[in-house]
């Protein structure tokens, strides 16, 4: 994954986030059932939104902004954020092969 993404140019990482977004904002509801997951997981997403105008990308400050965000504990952040990670790995996968991410309403890419 850490090699996918090295290999890529700025371009290319920046058409991967994109349409990551849009994979996530067409899906988050078929992943994700509970409320308060989708919060969290709506709260990562939007740290990606502004990634631009966050100075500040270590973990702990992140997960700062996301409890302050949806009022979550740590545990419950690390536990969506670890089902997330699997689906970006999968995208991360796909996007190297095919140059881009089926970003349509599936359900599941697993």
């Amino acid at each position: 994954m850490c090699c996918i993404l090295s290999s890529m140019n700025n371009m290319d990482v920046k058409e991967f986030v994109n349409q990551m977004l849009d994979y996530w904002e067409n899906n988050i509801t078929n992943i994700f059932r509970r409320q308060k997951d989708i919060l969290v997981a709506d709260a990562v997403l939007e740290l990606f939104r502004r990634r631009m105008n966050i100075e500040n990308f270590n973990k702990k400050a992140l997960y700062i902004m996301i409890r302050e965000m949806t009022g979550s504990n740590t545990q419950h952040i690390t536990r969506v954020v670890n089902q997330m990670k699997r689906y970006y790995v999968s995208m991360m996968h796909e996007f190297s092969k095919a140059g881009s991410i089926d970003t349509s309403n599936t359900g599941s890419i697993f």
